[in-house]
């Protein structure tokens, strides 16, 4: 007698715990009006159209991105590593001068613009400086200057 009930009780045990998934689903799901639906479903506008664009891009998508209209070319290196060569029609704005967020300010927030500097790390910083500020688009070249084959 000892043993079947060894062996009964913990298999009773066992059913008796288990539920089907329809008896939880029912208890569990409780219907949204209709009304409600589309307001879950669908993200705020207004948060997704302050949101600036930031990336970090290789050489290649960078030239072709900088040739489109209205780009800013930004050079963010010190004034002397801007005069011992940049890329061509850049702007520099030196990243380590006490005025850059001032000087940032006098361009175009809707307007895409391209940041290097010598390895991508200075520009890598202003990139997140100019989303903070509202840019609408900001690329940051990958390796910097110093990887530019152009």
């Amino acid at each position: 007698m000892k043993k079947t009930t060894f062996f009964i009780a913990p298999l009773f045990a066992l059913i008796s715990c288990t539920t089907t998934p329809e008896a939880t689903t029912e208890n569990v799901i409780e219907e949204i009006p209709q009304e409600l639906a589309p307001e879950m479903i669908e993200p705020p506008t207004d948060i997704l159209s302050t949101a600036g664009v930031s990336r970090d891009i290789q050489a290649e998508e960078f030239k072709t991105g900088m040739a489109g209209e209205n780009v800013q070319l930004i050079d963010v290196r010190t004034p002397e590593e801007f005069r011992a060569g940049s890329i061509e029609g850049a702007v520099n704005i030196d990243f380590l001068a006490d005025d850059f967020e001032t000087k940032i300010e006098s361009l175009a927030k809707d307007q895409p613009v391209y940041l290097f500097c010598k390895s991508g790390g200075r520009s890598g910083q202003a990139k997140l400086i100019l989303t903070d500020h509202g840019f609408s688009e900001v690329n940051n070249l990958i390796g910097g200057y110093s990887q530019w084959p152009y």
